[in-house]
């Protein structure tokens, strides 16, 4: 995960979980998994939004999520 998009997640994660522990972060490292093979090459595209910067949602609202968020 590169930094802007890991310091997003953990802004996130810590506005709706609260505060998070040293070990939980600690457990984020792309490093740690040995299936990722970091030379490869990968193809993949992009959504416009993403190319142009945006940053989208780690996970899918619920419902419910989604329509506290409409309230607040």
């Amino acid at each position: 995960m590169k930094p802007p998009l890991l310091a997003a997640a953990l802004a996130q994660r810590q506005e709706t979980e609260g505060v998070l522990s040293l070990d939980e972060v600690a457990r984020l490292s792309p490093l740690l998994h040995e299936y990722v093979n970091m030379l490869g090459c990968y193809g993949f595209t992009l959504a416009e939004a993403i190319a142009a910067g945006q940053l989208r949602l780690v996970r899918t609202l619920t419902n419910r999520e989604a329509s506290l968020n409409e309230l607040a």
